[in-house]
């Protein structure tokens, strides 16, 4: 399967080379972690169990969209900047751009829920795109969001020594498009602004530092060590994971 197209940039993976996140059913998972979708279905299944109608925006080949399938999720439909990459039968696909007005463009129906798994670090305005969503999802419903944690204790450690953070540095931004930060209090922001009131937020998993060892390795542990009991917010997780319910 392609890799997704992140507007002007790519995944730079080798042709050969297993999806970051594994796979689903033969669909790949363009996440760097296998736990992400898992863990925002989970989420999604608190507060809108199945069956129900979801939009899942930036579908990619539809591993997510199998998945809500599989749970008993019967009205899915995708939105995918590269359509032709999306291999889910039976699920209809919009070849959109999620930074433009995709609501408009593909007459999507109102939804109960939406989900956007490691998408919005690659657009331009996410406040558009929550506004989108407001638009998108019925009066009550769910928006399930992901973004990569900035406030983990190792990418506090990694701007602490390199000025940059994790999944957001120079070689992120050129080789899988990360170009929008955004930490947790800016997410139900962004998000609390469209009109959405938050409902919870959680993350995929936790990864400490580990070998093998080099010295600036030994330098991170070190100050991880140190610094790990006096920070504060959400620094267990490698991704976010936000549940949002649009106000009524």
């Amino acid at each position: 399967m392609a890799a997704p197209d992140t507007g002007q940039f790519r995944w730079q993976v080798p042709a050969d080379a297993p999806p970051p996140g594994g796979y689903y059913k033969g669909l790949p998972i363009w996440s760097g972690s296998p736990l992400v979708h898992e863990r925002a279905l989970e989420v999604l299944g608190r507060h809108v169990p199945p069956p129900a109608r979801v939009v899942d925006l930036g579908a990619g080949a539809g591993a997510l969209a199998q998945r809500l399938l599989d749970a008993g999720y019967r009205d899915v439909e995708a939105v995918e900047r590269r359509a032709e990459s999306f291999a889910v039968p039976g699920v209809r696909v919009h070849a959109l751009d999620l930074d433009g007005d995709f609501v408009e463009a593909a007459h999507l129906a109102a939804a109960d829920a939406v989900v956007a798994v490691e998408i919005i670090e690659h657009l331009e305005n996410p406040w558009a795109f929550a506004r989108q969503c407001a638009r998108l999802v019925r009066p009550g419903g769910v928006v399930v969001v992901t973004v990569p944690n900035i406030e983990s204790s190792r990418s506090r450690v990694e701007f602490l020594l390199a000025a940059e953070f994790r999944y957001f540095t120079q070689d992120d931004y050129e080789q899988v498009g990360h170009r929008t930060v955004l930490g947790s209090r800016m997410v139900r922001n962004v998000f609390e602004a469209a009109g959405f009131e938050f409902l919870e937020q959680t993350y995929d998993r936790y990864e400490r530092p580990r070998g093998p060892w080099s010295g600036r390795k030994a330098l991170r542990w070190f100050f991880h060590t140190l610094a790990f009991p006096l920070m504060k917010g959400d620094k267990r997780g490698e991704v976010t994971i936000f549940a949002f319910r649009r106000k009524g």
